[in-house]
């Protein structure tokens, strides 16, 4: 999602840090913005940062989503549940001799 200039209220994001929860330092707003995975969204006007109230909503409840499988973990679990079961089936098998 991109921040709509037109129906989004800008906030300066020393002024933003403010309004979010548990008042984050300036520095960790920074780092959300520039080195977060899925970052907070910004814009730069004449040589100051902003975002806006709407983006910082939207920050927290990606944050707050949970993890996403990829297909590759996916498979990864499947393939560990795989060997589990078929140690089980030997175990059980042995037992049964």
């Amino acid at each position: 999602m991109m921040i709509d200039f037109l129906n989004e209220q800008p906030l300066r994001l020393a002024e933003a840090v403010k309004e979010i929860p548990g008042r984050p330092s300036l520095s960790t707003a920074w780092r959300w913005a520039s080195r977060c995975k899925d970052p907070l969204e910004t814009f730069v006007v004449g040589g100051r940062r902003f975002t806006t109230r709407e983006a910082i909503a939207r920050f927290i409840a990606r944050q707050n989503a949970g993890p996403t499988p990829s297909p590759a973990s996916a498979s990864r679990v499947r393939a560990q549940e795989r060997v589990k079961a078929a140690r089980i089936a030997r175990s059980v098998f042995r037992s049964n001799r």
